[in-house]
């Protein structure tokens, strides 16, 4: 299990994840791979999008991050010691993107055993949409956001949620969330998120850096939760602004003495360029450029 939160706010969309798997039921859980990655990154010919998933760890044999990016890459080229490649133009738009990874889900994962699909697969995507959007007389762009899940039962299809698009605005109040895995410790335990959806007038003053620290606060909390032992502490945090470099930052357990590692996701590019997730010294980690 884990929880991966995906804040979305015309100014600027956040999501924020813990690293941990698990073997075991909430309770009593253990962890199972301490270098397990859970976040990919994909600059598409129409939007740049931040993808995380939850439930079974392993589909086809392979890490279910690395499962979804051979799904997006349709490489065949060995993983092992590369940490970048380049491959032809891929060609992806955010429709690609969702389309390939639920016909993988249709295809993989419910060919898994029973006992592995009891665990469920739900794949969050968020970011940003070129594509214009019509919007009271404006065009330019908006927000992306999908949820896509199985339940594992063979007679049925995935389930995809979205939210709404809201085009692109310096400063906003408005925002909205998704959330994938443990998802109700969002209701019960997050109480610093629940306090500024609750705020009366809305906050106009949203900084991604103050939304980030609240995202990892709370996902903390619901780790530290009764039954929360299946969600991490450590946790990756991808801010995709509109103009401005995609950052990364990852925040290592605060109860464990000081180490040099960080980690870093995916990141697969519509022409081809793919990194694949590593281990690098300090906590930050910047693309510095879409193109």
């Amino acid at each position: 299990m884990t929880l991966h939160v995906a804040f979305l706010s015309p100014a600027f969309v956040l999501q924020v994840g813990d690293r941990l798997l698990t073997v075991g039921k909430p309770g009593n859980a253990s962890q199972w791979d301490a270098y397990a990655n859970k976040t990919l990154i994909v600059d598409a010919i129409d939007g740049c999008v931040c993808i995380s998933y939850a439930g079974l760890a392993h589909i086809a044999g392979q890490p279910t991050d690395e499962w979804l990016a051979r799904a997006l890459t349709k490489a065949v080229w060995p993983l092992d010691g590369l940490l970048t490649t380049r491959l032809p133009s891929l060609g992806l738009t955010l429709g690609n993107v969702c389309g390939e990874i639920i016909r993988a889900i249709e295809r993989d994962f419910l060919m898994e055993s029973d006992a592995n699909r009891a665990l469920h697969i739900e794949v969050l995507i968020a970011g940003w949409s070129w594509k214009p959007l019509r919007n009271n007389g404006r065009r330019g762009p908006a927000t992306f956001a999908r949820m896509i899940s199985h339940d594992g039962s063979l007679d049925r299809r995935c389930t995809v949620t979205s939210i709404p698009p809201m085009p692109f605005e310096e400063r906003s109040t408005r925002w909205r969330y998704l959330a994938i895995g443990k998802t109700d410790i969002v209701d019960e335990r997050c109480n610093n998120l629940k306090e500024l959806y609750t705020q009366d007038p809305p906050r106009a003053d949203l900084r991604a850096d103050d939304i980030e620290e609240i995202l990892v606060s709370d996902i903390r909390a619901g780790a530290a939760a009764l039954g929360g032992d299946v969600i991490g502490t450590e946790c990756m945090a991808v801010y995709l602004p509109l103009r401005t470099a995609i950052r990364v930052r990852f925040f290592r357990d605060p109860t464990l003495a000081e180490t040099k590692t960080g980690f870093t996701p995916w990141y697969i590019n519509t022409f081809g360029s793919v990194a694949k997730p590593g281990y690098l010294t300090g906590t930050g980690w910047t693309i510095g450029s879409r193109t």
